[in-house]
Order: structure tokens, then sequence, then C-alpha cells
């Protein structure tokens, strides 16, 4: 149950619970959604959902050094079984990946929970230790993707 308050001659919006459509479905809205609140108005917007049957989970990846210091923000991306992913791992700027710890399951049709830890080796170009500038995330295009009926989704 969620309540807000409104002004006067404001417009009002209800959403559906985007959080929970994972595991369930909108099957219905009694109310009216949207509108202008009068003086003294009072609005009841109630969504119904139902199970979807269809489980939800997280692929997780994190990034370390040999020493299993963190190097950059986990990255965390929720998913329904049967949904297709590919992760591929990020550049970080005095870093180079470990392939011979390149973790399995970087790509398939999603499950259960999956955590992949990337392990990356310093570099000699790096100069000190990791700075807040390889913490960030890469904004050109998320190393997570998925595909739902033959389209990637972003």
């Amino acid at each position: 149950t969620q309540t807000a308050k409104y002004r006067e001659g404001s417009t009002y919006r209800a959403y559906p619970d985007s959080s929970i459509l994972y595991d369930y479905e909108l099957v219905r809205t009694e109310g009216e959604t949207t509108g202008t609140v009068a003086a003294n108005g009072s609005y009841t917007v109630t969504f119904v959902y139902k199970n979807s049957g269809v489980g939800s989970g997280y692929v997780t990846a994190s990034y370390v050094d040999q020493s299993g210091k963190s190097l950059k923000d986990d990255y965390k991306v929720r998913f329904k079984e049967g949904e297709s992913y590919s992760f591929t791992a990020p550049e970080i700027q005095g870093y180079q990946l470990d392939t011979s710890k390149f973790p399995a399951k970087t790509s398939g049709t999603f499950s259960g929970d999956v955590t992949l830890k990337f392990v990356y080796t310093g570099t000699t170009q790096r100069a000190g230790a990791a700075s807040a500038a390889t913490r960030t995330t890469p904004t050109a295009q998320p190393p997570l993707s998925r595909t739902e009926s033959g389209r990637a989704l972003r």
C-alpha cells in the first residue's frame, strides 16, 4: 500500500510496482490511474497481480585483483528463468583480465542465480592503487545483455 498527497488541481498518476513484475503479472487495475485532484478528493487505485509461474533471480559479476580486492562495484541484473544472457568482462584501466581464471557461465539461459568473478592482474603501466576512475561503470555499453524472442534488450 502506498499513499501520496497532492495539492488541489495537480495531476496524480499511479503505476504498477515494477519491482515485482519479474515474479507476478498484472491482472487488472481498479480505479483511475491518472486524473486531476479535486478539493478534498480521495482516490484509490488497486493493482491486482497473479503469480507468473516463472522464477527469477540475479546474475552478479564482481571484479577483483589477484588478492581478492574489489576493483569496481559489482554489477547485478535481474532475469526471468528462460531468458538468455551474455556477459563480457569490461576493461579496467591499469589491469588486465586473467583469462586463466575466466568464470564459467558468462552466457547461457538463466535458470537460477549466477555469480561471476572476474580476476585481473595489475599491469606495469598502472600508477599506484586503483583510482576512483577505475571504479566507475562504463557508460558506453553495459556489459550484460538479455535476449528475449530473438531481439536484444538493453
